[in-house]
């Protein structure tokens, strides 16, 4: 799609370090939410059917970038939280780009050094997202926040419940149902349904069991 295109240039950008042009950003989120008001079910059959084996971290951003959405909307967020939160999640992997790609490539597991720098990218995308695109806080927090989970157990502050910002809450349903429904080397793909029963299984240990619900609902 011209989305994917239009993210995948941005993203060539941030890891060849050249300026962005965030109204570029702007525009995929303008366009998302134009979508959601004219084809909404079209788009969450997609997401659901539609990115079997061949979603690439563009199309996955995107997809994240729906359903966020779509939560954020069954919140009846203000609009200008609801786009925030969108920007987050459409940026909020932008620091794998600084991860190097044997890492990120790699099939078999991880060793520690290697884990921790998968890690890092939560805290590469804040940089990304507050330094080179000037964002304001906010949305960066979304990014850095994202592999919080709701127990405390997650990265890289181990923060817990409410801690977390309301927006990375979000985003972490949203990430976790598209990277289920997504082809990944070392898994493969989870129909909708099916991944919905998996996140719905959470017991509050990953995701906040009221954002379950507003996603459960919503979609």
């Amino acid at each position: 799609t011209l989305l994917a295109e239009s993210l995948r240039s941005i993203q060539n950008d941030v890891k060849e370090r050249r300026p962005v042009d965030t109204a570029d950003i702007d525009k995929i989120i303008d366009t998302i939410f134009k979508l959601l008001k004219s084809q909404r079910n079209e788009l969450i059959q997609f997401i659901f059917f539609g990115t079997q084996g061949e979603a690439d971290s563009a199309e996955n951003a995107l997809n994240c970038t729906v359903v966020t959405a779509i939560i954020g909307m069954s919140l009846n967020m203000i609009q200008h939280k609801l786009l925030g939160v969108a920007t987050g999640a459409l940026l909020h992997d932008i620091g794998m780009l600084r991860v190097p790609d044997e890492i990120v490539r790699k099939k078999g597991k991880l060793e520690p050094g290697e884990l921790q720098n998968i890690k890092a990218h939560t805290i590469h995308s804040y940089k990304i997202i507050t330094k080179e695109m000037k964002y304001p806080d906010e949305i960066a927090l979304t990014a850095l926040q994202h592999h919080e989970r709701w127990d405390g157990e997650g990265y890289p502050k181990g923060l817990s419940g409410k801690q977390i910002s309301l927006a990375a809450r979000i985003i972490t349903v949203a990430d976790a149902f598209v990277a289920m429904v997504s082809e990944r080397p070392y898994r493969n793909s989870m129909i909708g349904y099916v991944a919905m029963r998996a996140i719905l299984s959470d017991n509050g240990r990953r995701f906040d069991p009221e954002i379950l619900k507003v996603f459960i609902k919503s979609m």
